[in-house]
């Protein structure tokens, strides 16, 4: 199985790639979508993953789904799979906040979204980021990027 790697990605799928290279290897995404000029998501909801492309067509960031609802909710459905894999330092999809915490210790930033549907904590650690619901203490979204 491969791992998430922070500020990477994984094998066949990370940062810089582009939109063709994405879809030669993933297929066409099931919705293509942009919230301003300069952002592009492509969405594969059954693969349970969404990539971020800059306007010059790389991409910027990835969205691994664990299928747990959390976080912005259209219409009462999370329409996300989960993804099957596992994050570099033990880490898997299935880890709680206490466990991330334990392992890669305090987060470089972080926050809270307590006005979506289902309300989130983020964890922020050098490319790897953690969605956790607030609740349950478990991880809904990984992210990577060149956020700190």
């Amino acid at each position: 199985m491969t791992e998430i790697i922070a500020g990477f990605g994984i094998e066949n799928l990370n940062l810089g790639m582009s939109i063709e290279q994405i879809v030669n290897n993933w297929g066409e995404p099931e919705e293509i979508s942009s919230y301003d000029d300069e952002t592009i998501y492509y969405v594969w909801y059954q693969k349970g993953i969404c990539c971020c492309f800059s306007k010059e067509h790389l991409i910027e960031g990835i969205f691994f789904y664990t299928g747990l609802p959390g976080g912005f909710i259209e219409n009462g459905n999370f329409p996300y799979k989960a993804f099957k894999t596992n994050i570099q330092n033990g880490i898997s999809m299935e880890s709680t906040e206490f466990e991330i915490r334990s392992i890669l210790g305090k987060p470089t930033a972080e926050g809270v979204i307590d006005f979506a549907e289902i309300p989130y904590i983020w964890l922020s650690y050098n490319g790897l980021g953690f969605d956790i619901v607030m609740d349950s203490k478990k991880i809904f979204c990984i992210s990577v990027g060149k956020f700190q």
